[in-house]
């Protein structure tokens, strides 16, 4: 990891006719670090990916992203400065193949040099590329996704829940993929999941949100023993297991 920021939020925050869905965030997220944002159903965690990756304009605060204010640029514009991400619901086109999925991601990301053969490489996607994604397991639908994401080479890459739906194997294998994208690319990334015995092998440092502001923040050993945490969430979500 590097002592400089990649990602900071100052203030940040979102109301939707009236509900503060965000509110006085402060975030900063080191390069290289693989950052876990957790928090019950509801905490403001999507959200938070939403406005940091301009899908939605703040209300109120400011997001720089390497250095540079990026509040009031737009999503594709954020994909063509170095960030990435996914979505809960893999965004695919059922009725394309692999291959027609990839390239829509690789003209979508504004790179001219085609980037396919290495997003592959690095997620360990091995599939048919003449296959139809309809097809496809959920354990390789959510490693395509991954895939279209990183044909655009990004420096930050935001996974919102990708362990969701996959057994306990394929959760163990995503972490190998999470751990080598950084290790091998010095990826930044930030991780929103329920699974906590996941977020805790794979993260350096957590943040928690409750009702869209943060709670807590720190190592993976001091959130797993913060009451105010262990209260509001981790009680809960060690209970599902």
């Amino acid at each position: 990891m590097s002592d400089e920021t990649i990602l900071a939020t100052r203030g940040l925050g979102v109301s939707f006719g009236g509900l503060n869905a965000v509110r006085d965030l402060d975030l900063a997220v080191p390069v290289g670090e693989i950052r876990g944002l957790i928090g019950p159903n509801g905490a403001g965690k999507t959200t938070v990916f939403n406005l940091v990756s301009g899908f939605v304009r703040p209300t109120s605060g400011t997001v720089e992203f390497l250095g540079h204010r990026v509040d009031r640029l737009a999503a594709h514009k954020m994909t063509r400065r170095g960030m990435a991400r996914t979505f809960q619901n893999p965004r695919l086109f059922p009725s394309f193949t692999v291959g027609e999925n990839l390239r829509a991601a690789q003209a979508g990301s504004g790179r001219r040099e085609s980037s396919v053969d290495w997003a592959m490489d690095k997620v360990a996607l091995e599939l048919d590329r003449t296959r139809s994604v309809a097809q496809l397991s959920q354990r390789d639908r959510k490693w395509l996704t991954i895939a279209m994401a990183m044909v655009s080479r990004p420096k930050l890459l935001l996974l919102d829940e990708p362990a969701a739906g996959l057994t306990e194997e394929e959760g163990g294998q995503l972490i190998d993929v999470v751990r080598r994208l950084r290790a091998e690319l010095g990826l930044t990334i930030l991780l929103i999941e329920h699974k906590m015995h996941m977020v805790m092998r794979v993260c350096d440092n957590i943040t928690v949100l409750s009702s869209g502001a943060k709670l807590a923040e720190g190592t993976p050993a001091v959130i797993s023993q913060d009451e105010s945490v262990i209260e509001a969430y981790l009680g809960v979500a060690h209970a599902r297991g």
